[in-house]
């Protein structure tokens, strides 16, 4: 049943990791194609042609792959929880940053900070998916990516038209922190999964073991009036 993520045990984690995947996809599909038309803006500024462009690009979009390597040495020193409030922030300090023009000139204080943006959003991406796998039972895990998959497919749209069609590209570099924020706040709101057990069986929480309580008592109630009822009549 999809309506199983949103149970009282995992309805408001389940949000919560909504918005933080949305958050996640939304940055780091929205630095890769803004920093793009950055890059041009910078090239046509300091050069009047492309020649420049393809090779910051090149730097930028390298930072994958130190990303990963560090990802997998601080995910289990600092957890899941606390490396997507770590990445997050890193990610947002260096998009406020790029929004003074004047740090935008300096070339290679530019592609430095796009290089960790890009790479910061790169190990919160993953982070929350493996987050995801942690928390759910394994009955609702696939429904619970699914889900969160079928908003990421929305980020991307909205990133991509963003990115592409915003004007000032220093606006741009404001709403992807902004993100970002709202992503790291939204993190301090879930449990940590490091060293958690996986479930099997989804746990259905206090409301619905409250339900099971009522129900059982009531049934015992009937079942004592019934005996009374009896007694009375072989009376």
């Amino acid at each position: 049943n999809p309506m199983e993520i949103f149970t009282p045990r995992y309805f408001s984690t389940t949000i919560t990791c909504f918005i933080i995947m949305s958050g996640a996809t939304f940055s780091y599909y929205g630095i890769s194609f803004l920093s793009e038309r950055f890059f041009d803006q910078v090239s046509t500024e300091n050069e009047g042609d492309d020649s420049g462009k393809y090779w910051r690009i090149a730097v930028t979009t390298s930072a994958e792959i130190p990303a990963v390597l560090l990802g997998m040495f601080t995910l289990d020193k600092w957890g899941r929880k606390n490396s997507m409030i770590i990445y997050f922030g890193a990610m947002a300090i260096c998009m406020f940053m790029l929004v003074d023009e004047g740090l935008q000139d300096i070339e290679a204080l530019s592609i430095t900070l796009i290089f960790i943006a890009r790479g910061a959003a790169s190990i919160a991406f993953f982070v929350v998916y493996i987050y995801f796998s942690e928390y759910y039972p394994t009955t609702i895990r696939a429904t619970a990516l699914g889900g969160a998959s079928s908003l990421d497919e929305i980020s991307k749209i909205a990133a991509d038209y963003l990115a592409q069609d915003i004007q000032n590209i220093s606006k741009g570099m404001v709403v992807f922190g902004v993100v970002g924020i709202i992503s790291l706040v939204c993190s301090f709101f879930i449990p940590e999964t490091l060293g958690r057990e996986l479930n099997d069986e989804v746990d259905y929480g206090s409301k619905m073991e409250l339900h099971q309580n009522v129900t059982m008592r009531v049934a015992l109630d009937n079942n004592n009036d019934n005996i009374t009822d009896n007694r009375e009549k072989d009376k």
